[in-house]
């Protein structure tokens, strides 16, 4: 059987989430991997905020809403 490369699952690491407090762009701080699943969380460098979400392995958020 032939080596086949996996494709990488980003978790939509990449993505700039606009602060809803000051509306400036947040960072990914913290990620916490599963196997089908991922934790994040995103803190805005200005106001110190921060939202968690949880997203599948194709950057889809399972959250209603951020926290």
């Amino acid at each position: 059987m032939p080596y086949q490369q996996r494709k990488p699952r980003s978790f939509g690491a990449g993505d700039r989430l606009a602060c809803p407090h000051c509306s400036k762009s947040m960072f990914l701080s913290r990620r916490s991997p599963d196997a089908e699943y991922e934790r994040q969380t995103f803190t805005c460098p200005s106001c110190d905020h921060r939202i968690e979400r949880t997203v599948d392995v194709d950057g889809n958020t399972l959250d209603k809403s951020p926290r």
